[in-house]
This record gives structure tokens, C-alpha cells and sequence, in this order.
């Protein structure tokens, strides 16, 4: 397993758990995942979700200065 696939499931573990979780990459890396916040860090974790929302597991709600809030598409978290 790759470092991807490992963020990936772990990002999915903590989701399956949530109700109605949404966070930003920030977020998650230091509240979900409880890795340092390292701007590489966050990065990896970015990139992981943008590729989640991009296969429509999670929805990119754009917020001010280019952030995104990550959340399931409406009705997945049911």
C-alpha cells in the first residue's frame, strides 16, 4: 500500500464514523489523522481529497483565500 492509499483509508475510516463530517485539508490532517502540520503534511492530504472529490466520494466546497471544505456528497453520510 502506497502513502496515498494509506491516507485515503484513513480519511474513509474516519468518515465512515462522522456524522456529517467536513473539514478542511488543515483539518483533517491535524484533527483527524493527528500528523504534525507541516506544510508538506497538508499537501499530501490535499491532494489525496481533491483526488476523492474528483471520483465524487467527497464534494470541494470552495472557502476565502483558495481553501477547500471537504465534506460527503449530499445524502452519502446517511
Amino acid at each position: 500500500m502506497n502513502h496515498a492509499e494509506d491516507l485515503r483509508g484513513r480519511i474513509l475510516q474516519y468518515l465512515g464514523t462522522r456524522k456529517n463530517p467536513a473539514e478542511t485539508a488543515k483539518g483533517i490532517n491535524g484533527v483527524w489523522l493527528e500528523r504534525p502540520s507541516t506544510p508538506k503534511h497538508i499537501a499530501g492530504v490535499e491532494d489525496t481529497l481533491d483526488d476523492m472529490a474528483s471520483e465524487g466520494l467527497l464534494v470541494k466546497h470552495s472557502l476565502p483565500r483558495s481553501v477547500g471544505l471537504y465534506s460527503f456528497p449530499d445524502g452519502k453520510d446517511e
